[in-house]
């Protein structure tokens, strides 16, 4: 095309001259990360740093976080950490860190100085939080979680607490709860702080036999005592929890019993008499003297004869019965707390035709993972539906490693375990875990009968399989109860339960495992310390593939399908231990079966 000349008319119409008026926004992708890795290279050589930080406080020789199987240190060593110095640059600090930005930026005289001294933190972990500022990567173990957490919150690394704080969370458990609920309220951890009160209420009972708990400080125990929504299984429990607090340290404690009976235990409830409560919870006690026993004894009477109110015991938590099942999928989310009448909606199940899946709940969320839609029985799905009880909202989630459907599905360890269920007609022997902090799921050993539609329920740091569908197509009914131990990973078999069925429900009381339901009304309980099953009662109605929790001290049965009436049931039955009586306790919303049935604890 010929260029036109500097005498020829400008044309007119048709697209403008590409003159000063075209614009082109460029933005390159990689940028960030090569800017990083070029700050990390000045860092590492010491290329145009302009200060220099230097740190030695005191090194605390490192050590997991408390656990069953790894206690805490009874005394952990400290030394003085050798004085270690790391070239900087202000910028990056402060673009990472409002502690320094304002030493930086405000009249302070490190602003004019060029060296900083940091003597509260300890040279590793500073080392760990600029590997941070560097490289936007840190690496959070169960060594340096709560020392680098520390340094974060007084260095004000934001983003390096809040990656601390979610792994402690995900590492809570009753042996460590106490102990994380006093280090969250010292650096302001506020979800760790409520995910510990919320265990430390849910599981009191294991709570109290964790190493920490007679180590708790006599004004923490007060508010731990204070609380009304404790889950305990009887007055006695907490008698005995008491006796072996005081036990630990008697000489000092022992003046504080008459006040924390009068705070936390209900003596008018005892089921057996004071003498008799006394000597079971002084035999109990470790180190229990005579002295011991005469001292409880007196402040048990006094608080009876005396007038000291009458503890009441309320519930914040509540009972959540997710879909189910009634002639169709069911996908309506309903909460019920003890001492109202009427059910709450929630927000119901994005996938509606959603059927056979497995529920299990963690914290505040409720996990629905797996099962199928509708009539297509042979497309099992891998999907995961997280439901927040605070939120009221549900969001998908990271899918299974494999399809599954009549699956169960409990939590452990901060976890939440698939396991077994049906694919491709037959009954599964894999399982696998899902990390809600890294959101993944992760193969674990096979148990050792592949197994569908059966019950599962955790407690302490075990995962409990019972009954079921085995066999060819499921042509059978499994009487082994498949125990899967979550620190080591591996499943063993136990005592097999006295009536083998598949439909069955089961929830941990009082430290025992009931399990119920199928086409029997007979209650069978498991007593994981002993390793014995003994009948349990007969519940008011056969409920195949009905729900069970734990809640306010009482066992509660919902809905299920009765196979001799040929009828969805609504009705909700409660078993008070104290009675040994099953008895009729209300009605769910609308008849179903197949729904999962949880309990959320609040705070």
């Amino acid at each position: 095309m010929p260029s036109r000349g500097p005498d020829d008319p400008v044309p007119r119409g048709g697209p403008e001259p590409e003159r000063s008026g075209y614009a082109y926004a460029y933005t390159c992708a990689q940028h960030p990360s090569e800017m990083l890795r070029a700050l990390h290279s000045f860092y590492q050589h010491g290329l145009f740093s302009d200060v220099t930080l230097e740190c030695h406080g005191q090194h605390q020789s490192p050590s997991p976080l408390p656990s069953p199987h790894h206690p805490p240190p009874s005394s952990p060593s400290s030394m003085t950490a050798p004085r270690r110095s790391f070239r900087c640059h202000r910028a990056v600090l402060s673009a990472c860190s409002a502690y320094f930005q304002a030493m930086f930026t405000a009249d302070m005289r490190e602003r004019r100085f060029s060296l900083v001294v940091l003597p509260s933190v300890e040279p590793d972990v500073m080392e760990t939080l600029l590997r941070f500022a560097y490289t936007s990567r840190v690496s959070i173990t169960e060594r340096n979680v709560q020392s680098l957490l520390a340094a974060a919150d007084l260095l004000q690394f934001g983003a390096v607490k809040t990656a601390c704080e979610r792994f402690l969370v995900r590492r809570l458990d009753p042996s460590n709860c106490l102990g994380l609920l006093a280090f969250a309220e010292t650096h302001a951890c506020r979800r760790l702080e409520r995910e510990s009160r919320r265990l430390s209420a849910s599981a009191f009972e294991e709570v109290c036999a964790s190493d920490e708990f007679p180590e708790l400080e006599a004004r923490r125990l007060r508010a731990l005592l204070s609380r009304r929504d404790l889950e305990v299984s009887s007055e006695e429990a907490l008698l005995g929890a008491l006796a072996a607090w005081v036990a630990h340290a008697p000489r000092s404690r022992a003046a504080l019993l008459p006040e924390l009976l009068e705070i936390g235990v209900n003596l008018r409830l005892l089921d057996t008499g004071v003498d008799e409560a006394l000597v079971t919870a002084a035999a109990g006690a470790a180190s229990s003297t005579e002295a011991l026993r005469s001292t409880l004894r007196s402040a048990l009477r006094a608080a009876v004869l005396g007038p000291c109110p009458r503890v009441e015991r309320a519930c914040s938590a509540e009972l959540y019965v997710v879909g189910g099942y009634h002639w169709r999928p069911l996908a309506e989310v309903h909460a019920w707390r003890p001492g109202q009448d009427a059910w709450s909606a929630g927000a119901a199940l994005p996938e509606r035709a959603l059927e056979s899946y497995a529920v299990a709940a963690l914290g505040a969320r409720v996990f629905v993972s797996g099962g199928y839609r509708g009539e297509r029985v042979e497309e099992a799905l891998a999907s995961l539906w997280v439901y927040s009880c605070e939120g009221d909202r549900w969001t998908p989630g990271t899918p299974m490693g494999l399809p599954r459907y009549c699956h169960c599905s409990a939590s452990a360890l901060g976890c939440v375990f698939a396991m077994g269920g049906f694919r491709d007609g037959a009954p599964a022997r894999d399982a696998e875990r899902y990390d809600p902090l890294k959101r993944e799921w992760t193969p674990i050993a096979s148990m050792e009968h592949g197994v569908g539609n059966a019950t599962a329920c955790s407690f302490r740091d075990c995962i409990y399989v019972i009954g079921g569908h085995s066999g060819c197509h499921g042509g059978s009914s499994l009487g082994h109860v498949q125990a899967h131990h979550a620190e080591r990973n591996q499943w063993s078999s136990l005592t097999p339960c006295p009536h083998p069925e598949y439909g069955l429900c089961s929830a941990v009381l009082g430290g025992l495992i009931y399990v119920l339901g199928g086409h029997s009304a007979h209650v069978d309980v498991y007593d994981p310390e002993r390793g014995e099953w003994r009948p349990g009662g007969v519940t008011v109605e056969r409920r195949l593939e009905g729900g069970c929790a734990a809640l306010g001290g009482r066992l509660l049965v919902t809905g299920g399908y009765s196979a001799e009436r040929g009828a969805y049931l609504q009705s909700v039955e409660a078993y008070d231990p104290r009675s040994g009586v099953w008895a009729l306790a209300g009605a769910l919303p609308g008849p179903m079966r197949s729904h999962g049935c949880v309990v959320i604890h609040g705070v």
